[in-house]
């Protein structure tokens, strides 16, 4: 937030509204003009987001959440995808999804122009990549500041820190400490001469801190028809055309980049692909700490809780560092692994509370210097 990036809201605001945004013939959505007048695709994909959203609002009242943001109405359209497909075999769902398809299949039929979905496959296809490429084109930008880091910075050099992992898919820690002179493994390779760097699965080097990105970033890209090979484009930036090794041109496929959206769909991919490696290291990243530092995780994803608590139950004496300006409200709204274990339990009185073992610094990371970090360090 500090750093100039859109807050979750901001981020649901605009992929409810689909103001500024068009389709591309790469089947990508790019932001454009907001004074423009919308395509009837993006008008269609929309409205069909604020379907969901309409749909969602309904039950996130009914328990007292905010919501439902842009990662909420990803996850219900990537199940309503799925359904389509025959990918879902879930009861529970079914009704859901035949209301919903009520709802939308005559506003599919009657939508006219380019790119209109052939069948409703397609359309929460279509829902789905608007909302993830709406969400990186937002992050993709630099910093306008970055001093809120320093902290990090420090505790990097004194050698206080095991290891980094982040939720954000935006790159402005990574350079920061980078500039700082802070080495860090993120499992791609050092540049070659043309500044490309690969995927190469490596986390451990000498003098190296790793950095683990669990849920992408808006620079890993695959380049050329059905490849797997991952990387990143010379200083970072995004290129529809880039030069190959051998001097030819190769286009980014699919057209964005390789991050997880959504929310109880992230678990699942983290046994896939890239992710099946980053979440491995994440985890023997964890072994090697006695500490963890939050800050900006809002301990709602299911997959990374179960990590923490795995990490914290099974050796003595582990503890949590928090810093928040409110941790009542933090816990409030934790997902409910956290939020029972965080008080003392009486059907498991032999079973430590989060609260006994963690810190708090209540304070926003922008208002907390590198002395005050060091000394809970």
């Amino acid at each position: 937030m500090p750093a100039g990036f859109p807050s979750t809201q901001c981020l649901t605001e605009s992929v409810l509204s689909g103001v500024g945004v068009k389709r591309n013939s790469d089947d990508t959505y790019q932001l454009t003009d907001p004074q423009k007048e919308r395509m009837p695709l993006v008008q269609l994909v929309s409205c069909a987001v604020r379907r969901i959203h309409s749909r969602a609002k309904g039950y996130f009242d009914e328990w007292n959440e905010s919501g439902p943001n842009y990662e909420h109405l990803y996850y219900v359209a990537k199940q309503m995808w799925d359904e389509e497909l025959g990918e879902m075999e879930n009861p529970a769902v079914g009704p859901f999804a035949k209301e919903l398809r009520a709802e939308l299949e005559p506003l599919r039929k009657a939508a006219c122009g380019q790119y209109v979905p052939e069948n409703m496959e397609r359309l929460y296809r279509e829902v789905c990549d608007y909302i993830a490429d709406v969400v990186w084109r937002r992050l993709q930008h630099c910093p306008s500041e970055t001093v809120h880091l320093k902290p990090i910075a420090e505790a990097c050099s004194r050698c206080l820190v095991a290891g980094i992992a982040t939720l954000c898919h935006d790159t402005h820690v990574e350079v920061y400490l980078d500039g700082e002179g802070i080495s860090l493994a993120d499992g791609f390779s050092a540049p070659n001469e043309k500044g490309y760097r690969y995927w190469k699965q490596k986390f451990c080097s000498e003098d190296t801190i790793p950095f683990l990105k669990l849920h992408g970033s808006v620079d890993w890209w695959r380049f050329g028809a059905g490849s797997t090979e991952l990387r990143i484009p010379p200083k970072g930036e995004y290129q529809q055309r880039l030069q190959c090794e051998d001097g030819a041109c190769c286009y980014a496929n699919p057209g964005r980049p390789e991050l997880l959206i959504g929310t109880f769909n992230k678990p699942a991919e983290y046994s896939q692909g890239i992710f099946l490696d980053l979440h491995h290291n994440f985890r023997a990243m964890l072994e090697g700490a006695d500490q963890l530092l939050f800050c900006g995780y809002s301990f709602g994803d299911k997959g990374i809780n179960t990590a923490i608590l795995e990490w914290f139950y099974a050796k003595r004496g582990r503890r949590f560092l928090v810093i928040h300006p409110d941790i009542e409200e933090l816990v409030k709204s934790a997902r409910g692994a956290i939020k029972r274990r965080w008080e003392k339990d009486p059907l498991c009185p032999e079973e430590v509370a989060l609260k006994e073992a963690t810190t708090v610094i209540s304070k926003r990371l922008e208002d907390v210097t590198a002395e005050e970090l060091i000394a809970h360090l």
